[in-house]
């Protein structure tokens, strides 16, 4: 008789890791942005990847890469920050010594002869290499192109939005990207590929005078933003049915499904932070049920919204104003798909959702609604003016998210809040 042992059942922090190692296992394909990324790939620019913070930049560059063999070593842009120079965080990343010093490296070339499937001498000849002190970063290309074989190199400028608004650091990307362009650096063929929030990086360079060569060596890759309504329903169906083994109520699969892509806009990691407390309210049963929603909107609205929540919240007319014409503003932004809205759609959208009986009604205070909501400057703004001036974006996707959970309409369709006592 054969004792069948089952193997133990996943833990819900296994599955969804929004703040933590890579899981592969739970890699969404971005079908768009990976044929993108195959065809810049194949050109020989050095590649800019941007999009708002938890749209999964960093997941996407590190599955394509290893799923295509292509060698990287990532340079936190946020060290430079700190400690002020770039270059020395490239030999740490390159060269992960204890203090991080690169004072020569080694390499290997092997000889021997003969026919195939016949067994030779193989001479192995090792040749050390002195790094100069006063050039060590020719010196880091040198070891990393030594690393990576033959195949194809990126040195990945990770963070970049830390340094954006720091012309030094900007000033020493520059060089950097320039130098690249040496023959002494292009026998390495070792690209770059910088990655960050801020779009418009080609065009920071190309306003600079001295530095307008710099945006003609950068090739942008399609921006990364939420996912596509299949991309999250994959995301969903495969860490909890897939991984976790839970069984999704199937009555209202189609609403719960919903509910998270609404919940969270769609962005992977907030996804993901969603998923994980969906996963912890539904552990003991190993079910999700739409009676758990509102826990898990609670939880995830204490556990990774409550700065946005104070933000928020600190927006909000008084109870007892007679029209709660900024909260009605709220709520209806966060009832809004697009990044970018005008005055005259919300608007329009306060008319449907607050007055459905009241065609004619005049709906004013919208335009200084918005404008009083993107001038409250520092950390009390929610939104800014996009560039062109015409119209309004959230300043953090989180707000939009925070806006939805924690909005609720109540008596006489007046906008409330979850009370602060659950936060």
């Amino acid at each position: 008789m054969v004792l069948m042992i089952s193997e133990p059942k996943r833990r819900p922090e296994e599955v969804f890791t929004p703040r933590g190692e890579f899981n592969p296992r739970m890699y969404t394909p971005r079908t768009s942005l990976e044929s993108d990324f195959r065809t810049k790939l194949r050109q020989s620019s050095h590649l800019v990847l941007y999009g708002e913070s938890g749209c999964g930049k960093s997941w996407l560059y590190r599955s394509f890469f290893s799923q295509n063999a292509v060698m990287f070593k990532i340079v936190n842009l946020a060290d430079a920050s700190r400690n002020g120079k770039i270059t020395p965080e490239i030999l740490r990343a390159v060269n992960p010594a204890p203090g991080g010093q690169l004072t020569g490296y080694d390499t290997k070339k092997s000889a021997g002869g003969g026919l195939p499937g016949v067994a030779t001498a193989v001479l192995e000849q090792t040749n050390k290499y002195i790094v100069p002190a006063d050039d060590p970063l020719r010196a880091a290309i040198s070891l990393f192109r030594a690393q990576a074989g033959a195949g194809a190199a990126f040195l990945v400028f990770d963070n970049l939005e830390r340094i954006f608004e720091k012309p030094a650091l900007m000033e020493e990307l520059a060089d950097i990207i320039t130098l690249a362009d040496d023959d002494a650096f292009l026998q390495h063929k070792v690209r770059f590929l910088i990655v960050g929030v801020p779009s418009g990086v080609r065009e920071y360079f190309a306003r600079t005078p001295s530095h307008r060569t710099v945006s003609n060596r950068l090739l942008e890759l399609q921006e990364v933003s939420r996912m596509s309504q299949q991309e999250a329903e994959a995301l969903v169906v495969r860490g909890f049915e897939g991984e976790l083994e839970y069984k999704i109520e199937a009555v209202d699969r189609f609403d719960i499904i919903r509910h998270i892509e609404w919940a969270t806009d769609r962005i992977p990691q907030a996804m993901q932070e969603y998923c994980l407390q969906l996963a912890f309210v539904g552990e003991a049963t190993r079910t999700v049920t739409k009676v758990m929603l509102e826990q898990a909107d609670d939880v995830w609205l204490k556990s990774s919204l409550s700065s946005a929540y104070t933000v928020v919240e600190g927006q909000l007319n008084e109870r007892d104003t007679r029209v709660q014409r900024r909260n009605q503003v709220l709520y209806v932004l966060g009832r809004m798909d697009g990044e970018e809205f005008k005055a005259a759609q919300v608007e329009a959208k306060v008319r449907t959702l607050f007055y459905p009986n009241e065609p004619s009604a005049t709906i004013g205070g919208v335009p200084n609604a918005l404008s009083e909501l993107a001038l409250t400057g520092g950390a009390g703004a929610v939104l800014r003016k996009t560039p062109k001036g015409d119209a309004y974006m959230f300043l953090d996707p989180q707000y939009r998210m925070c806006i939805r959970v924690m909005l609720k309409l109540g008596a006489n369709n007046a906008v409330e809040k979850i009370a602060s006592s659950k936060i």
